[in-house]
């Protein structure tokens, strides 16, 4: 007598490809957009994020007067913040271009190190944050600086500065 035995077949579960894709598509969307958004991507009347950064950073390193103040508007503020207290650098282009001046000709330096991250309000304006390193007689290891810049039609209009090796 011979026994017959059903043949077993594993199940495997049911995957749509369809689902697949588009799960994976959203995915990798999400993954960019969240990339191009930290990097500075997104484009406004001011520029991207790493353009202002970058602007602001040729502006200082050819320490021309002239150059630096072109990045600011005329009523710009900027405040420096170091030994947990707020320090008024700045109420407008001329005293804060003044300062940058003095302190590239005391031998200073200004590099971007880090990534710039953007945000663009709902008016147009963009904030931009940025780490850059200091160095000069002051500063013989580099300091790092953590750079926040408001921008309105193409001119910094607000600048704070948080000296972190001073914290």
């Amino acid at each position: 007598m011979t026994t017959y035995a059903p043949e077993t077949h594993v199940r495997r579960p049911h995957v749509s490809p369809w689902l697949a894709a588009v799960i994976a598509l959203a995915a990798i969307l999400a993954a960019g957009v969240a990339g191009y958004a930290i990097a500075g991507g997104f484009t406004t009347e001011s520029g991207t994020g790493q353009e202002v950064a970058d602007r602001v950073m040729n502006a200082y390193a050819t320490g021309d007067a002239a150059s630096i103040a072109a990045i600011y508007d005329p009523a710009v503020k900027a405040v420096l913040i170091y030994d947990n207290a707020e320090h008024v650098v700045a109420t407008n282009s001329k005293e804060l271009t003044g300062a940058i001046k003095a302190g590239l000709d005391y031998g200073n330096t200004f590099k971007l190190i880090g990534p710039v991250s953007t945000y663009e309000a709902a008016n147009g304006d963009l904030y931009v944050a940025h780490i850059m390193e200091v160095t000069g007689p002051g500063h013989p290891d580099g300091d790092p600086l953590v750079g926040f810049f408001r921008v309105h039609n193409g001119k910094v209009i607000r600048q704070i500065g948080l000296d972190a090796a001073h914290y």
